[in-house]
């Protein structure tokens, strides 16, 4: 696979990092990803210096994370994550440590981290990897194993079980029985977790086909979520739209604090996922215009139909000058003829301007007759 720029950076701030005399490795995500051959979208870089030796060497960066040693790397739109070896220190509000000791060994940094596969550090020069905790004998067994003590690990970050579930759909991996467990035991804690930060882990779990293992996590349990649609989707919605259908109330929109597109694309979704027919062509073709229309299928297991952009939208026949020049008075229908030609359109019902202005001066005949009509059965 070949690399991208943000890599080839990262790989530059390594090299430049130890030719100063510091470690300096890629870890993380993006050494996980690489040895499953899969894209990495970010690449993180961690080492002996001290933030203050690191900005030294960079002076296109700036501290984001002091109190956590994090420097922010930049050149031009790129930009990497550098931070300096640490251990933590107590944790007190389950997210993040009371304070951090910058300086630590290697090992002491891997024993902090989450999960086994995510301490890996890829030295990219050499192509050598230092796996202090078994991530990589964890990567071949499809394995997401707590580091240490699962318990610890959740306790000190709640937002850790929901990761778990995250990455297990994601890799198509299965979570390690004793790290399960621990998140069944501590599942409640969940709740204490910033509602946006539940929301970004699931909008990635859930599509990669996540609901099951949210389910047997005990997490939607105690975030009071009934996800019954354990499919893969291409679209969050489609999985809103589920929850919905067993949520009427809706009250989770609110809850996740869930996106106003999200939120209308699913209520769509839900208001449209038990439809099977429609009246005409044109009803299906005007739902089919929707942005949303496709995850309609996804949610429904039933192929819908799809039509060529052309048939959807077809030029208008006729405007509104047109009309007037036919000697219709302006006025409200004349958005009423130009519909009602646009659903013969779509029908196939009329197809050329001379058809069109027959249809609109028939329309506005019986239109005007009507009332004539009735008044003459007085």
């Amino acid at each position: 696979m070949a690399a991208t720029a943000i890599e080839d950076y990262a790989n530059f701030i390594q090299y430049q990092l130890s030719a100063h005399g510091h470690q300096a490795y890629l870890v993380g995500g993006c050494v996980r990803d690489k040895l499953l051959n899969r894209p990495a979208k970010d690449f993180d870089v961690v080492t002996s210096a001290l933030p203050d030796q690191i900005v030294g060497l960079f002076p296109n960066s700036g501290l984001v994370g002091a109190h956590f040693g994090v420097v922010l790397v930049r050149q031009g739109d790129l930009q990497v994550e550098v931070a300096t070896f640490r251990s933590d220190g107590p944790y007190l509000d389950g997210r993040r440590p009371q304070n951090v000791h910058l300086g630590a060994s290697l090992e002491a940094d891997a024993h902090r981290r989450d999960f086994t596969i995510n301490a890996l550090y890829l030295d990219s020069q050499t192509g050598k990897i230092l796996d202090p905790t078994g991530g990589q004998q964890d990567l071949q067994l499809r394995l997401i194993r707590a580091i240490g003590n699962p318990e610890d690990r959740f306790s000190e970050d709640h937002l850790r079980m929901l990761r778990a579930v995250r990455f297990a759909a994601e890799l198509d991996f299965t979570i390690e029985p004793q790290t399960l467990v621990a998140i069944q035991n501590l599942a409640p804690r969940i709740r204490d977790v910033a509602a946006e930060r539940i929301r970004i882990e699931l909008e990635r779990a859930l599509p990669a086909g996540g609901a099951a293992l949210f389910q047997e996590s005990g997490l939607a349990a105690a975030l009071g979520l009934n996800p019954t649609f354990h499919a893969k989707t291409s679209h969050i919605a489609v999985h809103w739209a589920a929850l919905l259908r067993n949520h009427p109330d809706g009250a989770f929109f609110d809850v996740l604090k869930i996106p106003n597109r999200d939120r209308a694309w699913a209520q769509a979704l839900a208001a449209n996922a038990d439809r099977t027919g429609f009246q005409d062509q044109a009803e299906h073709k005007r739902l089919a215009r929707q942005p949303w229309y496709p995850l309609l299928s996804e949610l429904t297991g039933r192929d819908l139909g799809t039509y060529p952009a052309s048939e959807l939208w077809p030029k208008p026949l006729l405007t509104g000058a047109d009309l007037q020049q036919l000697g219709i008075p302006p006025g409200p229908q004349y958005k009423q003829i130009l519909q009602d030609l646009e659903t013969a359109q779509l029908n196939g019902e009329i197809t050329t301007k001379e058809d069109a202005l027959k249809f609109a001066i028939g329309t506005t005949f019986h239109e005007a007759a009507g009332p004539r009509q009735a008044n003459s059965q007085e």
